[in-house]
């Protein structure tokens, strides 16, 4: 399982500390002040990730009420009406009426995961061989679809021996 980007970012953190740290010169004043900058930067863009999503909806939001609220000045017949009209119209189409909760999606999707891989150890070990048969095609097939996403997800790090053949993060993350 490729590891949360909170965790790789926690990853990062670590080896700025137990790597770059150590072996900077300590009259390095510049690379200090900038090594502390980028772990200060890492650890803020750790608690905004869970949050991104529900922060641009929120702004968009208050955008769409100020809008609004323009429109409600405008004469009927001005002809800025028509273009911000009609983006309004396509922010409350795309809007969500409610965000689900990330830490809940999160327990989920972790949960999942966990239930899946305890299944399929227990029917690893315990499942008669005509099980197995009429399962291995799904079981490959899952498996490879998985593999594909997770490297797509971390060919940016250039460790991927095939990165041409990989989809883009958009498609792994979206299908």
């Amino acid at each position: 399982m490729v590891p949360d980007t909170t965790l790789r970012l926690k990853a990062v953190l670590k080896a700025l500390d137990e790597v770059i740290e150590p072996v900077l010169p300590e009259d390095a004043a510049l690379a200090r002040e900038q090594l502390a900058l980028a772990r200060k930067s890492i650890a803020l863009v750790i608690e905004q990730i869970p949050l991104e999503l529900p922060y641009m909806v929120r702004d968009a939001r208050e955008d769409m009420a100020f809008a609004r609220q323009i429109l409600d000045r405008l004469a009927p017949e001005d002809p800025l009406r028509g273009p911000l009209e009609a983006r309004l119209a396509d922010g409350e189409a795309a809007l969500p009426a409610a965000l689900p909760d990330p830490d809940a999606v999160r327990a989920q999707w972790l949960g999942m995961k966990d239930a899946l891989q305890e299944t399929v150890d227990r029917l690893f070990a315990d499942a008669p061989d005509e099980l197995w048969a009429s399962l291995g095609k799904a079981v490959v097939e899952y498996s490879e679809r998985r593999n594909l996403r997770e490297r797509a997800w971390v060919a940016a790090t250039g460790f991927d021996p095939e990165p041409g053949k990989l989809p883009s993060l958009r498609e792994a993350a979206l299908g």
